[in-house]
């Protein structure tokens, strides 16, 4: 039951980290930038966004960006 509700919630969890772009590789979909992790841990299914500050209230904008993915295959299951 616990390994069940974990694989529920992965899905879910957030894990924060602070991101600095290093190079854009492509930047049409999907999107493809490469980034050094500051602080934190990156994991597929983060959600990335980016802070901004407004300029004319101050305030700290977030701007959702997607998440991250692994578009490589799994490796296959031998027998």
């Amino acid at each position: 039951m616990s390994e069940q509700k974990k694989r529920e919630s992965a899905a879910n969890a957030v894990f924060p980290c602070i991101l600095n772009p290093v190079a854009v590789f492509n930047k049409k979909d999907p999107i493809v930038v490469g980034v050094d992790v500051v602080e934190g841990s990156l994991r597929i299914g983060t959600p990335i966004a980016a802070v901004k500050k407004n300029p004319i209230t101050g305030e700290m904008e977030t701007i959702s960006l997607g998440r991250v993915y692994d578009p490589a295959p799994p490796p296959p299951i031998s027998c």
